[in-house]
């Protein structure tokens, strides 16, 4: 009796040693799955990482690209505005001058004609 009870205590310790195992052989198995899991999400955060600085280095670049369209732009219409402001205005001033010259040219061509019309009447 005493044999079959220590035969049954052996068996007994036998497969809880078997269960130790493989309760150690999981243990190590979810220790590689939680590395490999960590590892697996640090490259998915870095790769995400890496996405984002990226769109942002673009979405920087195209607003760099936007803006320095704009200011050029506005720099082309700040120099038209100062070369009308000094050629423009002096175009302008130019015309009338010519303008007032050409009138008063044409006034007096008609008076030399008035008076040359008159002096070929008086000789007449």
């Amino acid at each position: 009796l005493l044999k079959m009870e220590n035969a049954g205590a052996e068996e007994k310790a036998k497969s809880q040693e078997e269960l130790l195992q493989q309760n150690d052989f999981h243990a190590l198995e979810l220790e590689n799955l939680k590395k490999h899991f960590s590892d697996e999400m640090q490259k998915t955060v870095e790769l995400g990482q890496s996405k984002v600085a990226e769109t942002v280095a673009s979405e920087i670049y195209e607003a760099e690209s936007k803006f320095a369209l704009e200011r050029e732009s506005y720099l082309v219409e700040i120099q038209g505005l100062k070369d009308f402001k000094e050629n423009g205005v002096k175009d302008i001033v130019r015309s009338e001058v010519l303008s007032k010259v050409n009138k008063a040219i044409a006034e007096e061509k008609i008076k030399f004609e008035d008076l040359l019309g008159a002096e070929r009447e008086d000789k007449a």
